[in-house]
């Protein structure tokens, strides 16, 4: 959804886009790590 959103709305401010693209980057990161958490238990 996020991609979708940027896709969508290359218009936004710099400084938003900047704040989605980071908050996504660590949503992805966190789901890598809870995976390989589960993979361990």
């Amino acid at each position: 959804m996020v991609d979708a959103w940027l896709a969508e709305n290359t218009d936004a401010p710099g400084a938003l886009r900047r704040l989605v693209i980071e908050q996504r980057d660590h949503l992805a990161r966190d789901l890598r790590v809870r995976a390989l958490q589960a993979q361990l238990a």
